[in-house]
């Protein structure tokens, strides 16, 4: 009796370490998410997604890497062109404030459906 004891503690205090260490692992990724953003709200970001993706590029047609950046103030870029990227993102996005909860679920019943993803 004392054997199915014992293990079961080993079990229950296994799972209670697997999950403190998921946990602790989930709370560093959100505060690390939180800094990373905050941080570019002040800092514009050295390097994008598209940049590294047009040097490689490049580089499969034989030229070399190069990266060339401009930054320029908010202010200075066209009310058309602010218009323009956020339209192009999400045309409803001033109307559901970042979640276009009936586009998600058509995404989801679409995707119950059908083989290619939404």
């Amino acid at each position: 009796m004392a054997r199915q004891s014992t293990k079961l503690k080993t079990k229950k205090s296994l799972f209670k370490r697997i999950a403190i260490a998921v946990g602790k692992v989930l709370l560093w990724f959100f505060i690390f998410s939180l800094i990373w953003v905050l941080a570019y709200r002040f800092i514009n970001p050295p390097i994008t997604f598209l940049m590294v993706q047009r040097n490689w590029e490049r580089k499969a047609d034989g030229k070399p890497a190069k990266i060339k950046k401009e930054w320029v103030k908010f202010e200075e870029i066209s009310d058309n062109m602010k218009r323009a990227a956020v339209s192009a993102e999400d045309q409803l996005f001033l109307k559901h404030m970042g979640f276009d909860i009936k586009a998600i679920e058509k995404a989801y019943e679409s995707n119950l459906k059908k083989r290619r993803k939404r």
